[in-house]
C-alpha cells in the first residue's frame, strides 16, 4: 500500500463537506459554537469523538479542522515510509461551495474524497483512535442516510 500527502483543494473540500453535514444536523454530538469558542459542548457519540459546528464565517474553526486533517495525513506518510513529516499547508482563505450533499451525485462524490483520504491517512497506529477518524465515520453515516431513497429503503428492511 502506498500513501501521499492529499492536496490542500481535498482539504478544503472535506472541511466544506463536514460542514455542511453539522450544520444541517442541530442534534451533531459535541459542537463548537460562536458563542462558545474552544469550548465542547453536548454529548459525546458512539465513537466518543467531539465533532464541531462550522459556520461559513467561522474561518477559525474551518482553519483547526483543516489543520487536523492535514496533521492526521502527514502521519500517516511519515509513518509510512519512515520519514519526517512535511510542513503544514496553509488554509485556504475561502472554503469550496459544494452544494447541501443532497443529491446522490454530490453524496458519492463526497463519499469518494473520504474513502481517498482515510486511505492516505491511515497508515499510523493512532488513526482508528484519532479525532479525524471518528470525523470522517459519522460524516459517512450521514451521506449515506442522504441518499435519496435509503429512508423508505431501511424503514421497509428487516430488523435482525
Amino acid at each position: 500500500m502506498s500513501a501521499y500527502n492529499v492536496s490542500d483543494l481535498h482539504l478544503a473540500r472535506l472541511v466544506s463537506v463536514l460542514a455542511t453535514l453539522t450544520n444541517y444536523a442541530p442534534d451533531s454530538p459535541s459542537i463548537i459554537t460562536r458563542e462558545n469558542p474552544g469550548k465542547k459542548v453536548g454529548a459525546g457519540d458512539a465513537f466518543g469523538v467531539p465533532f464541531w459546528r462550522l459556520y461559513p464565517s467561522d474561518q477559525d474553526d474551518a482553519v483547526t479542522v483543516f489543520r487536523h486533517l492535514a496533521r492526521e495525513n502527514r502521519r500517516s506518510v511519515a509513518y509510512r515510509y519512515r520519514e519526517e513529516e512535511e510542513p503544514m499547508p496553509e488554509a485556504p482563505a475561502t472554503w469550496p461551495k459544494i452544494g447541501t450533499l443532497r443529491d446522490i451525485a454530490s453524496i458519492a462524490a463526497a463519499i469518494k474524497a473520504i474513502d481517498c483520504y482515510e486511505y492516505q491517512a491511515c497508515e499510523h497506529p493512532g488513526w482508528a483512535a484519532s479525532e479525524v477518524a471518528g470525523w470522517l465515520a459519522m460524516a459517512r453515516s450521514q451521506l449515506v442516510r442522504r441518499v435519496p431513497g435509503f429512508a423508505a429503503a431501511y424503514e421497509a428492511s428487516p430488523w435482525g
